[in-house]
């Protein structure tokens, strides 16, 4: 099994979820609860951190992609910030570098949403 952790922390206005490790089809479930968790309970918007994620296959994509949808079903903005490495280079191949809305690190995406 692969190393996964998950941080989620409310910012008032705004719900961060934050992973670190290495996000694959062995622990993308529970990724997925997490964040929908996390999506069902934001107040005004979701920011997904990825700036501590090392890896990520297409069951995370999958998973990044439903939250994404629950937000937009709850009428929420939905960020994602931090994509480096790997990570950047599988959702740029993807075309969700742009579809996610994805910012270069947490500060453009809370500028984002402030606008």
């Amino acid at each position: 099994m692969t190393l996964l952790d998950v941080k989620v922390s409310d910012l008032g206005r705004y719900t961060l979820i934050a992973p670190r490790g290495e996000l694959d089809v062995t622990n993308s479930s529970r990724f997925r609860d997490e964040l929908l968790t996390a999506v069902g309970s934001a107040r005004a918007a979701v920011i997904v951190d990825l700036s501590r994620l090392g890896f990520c296959d297409s069951s995370g994509m999958g998973v990044l992609v439903q939250g994404y949808k629950r937000a937009q079903e709850r009428d929420i903005a939905y960020e994602v910030s931090g994509a480096h490495g790997r990570v950047a280079t599988i959702l740029d191949l993807t075309g969700l570098y742009e579809g996610l809305h994805v910012r270069a690190d947490l500060n453009m995406a809370v500028q984002a949403l402030s606008a």
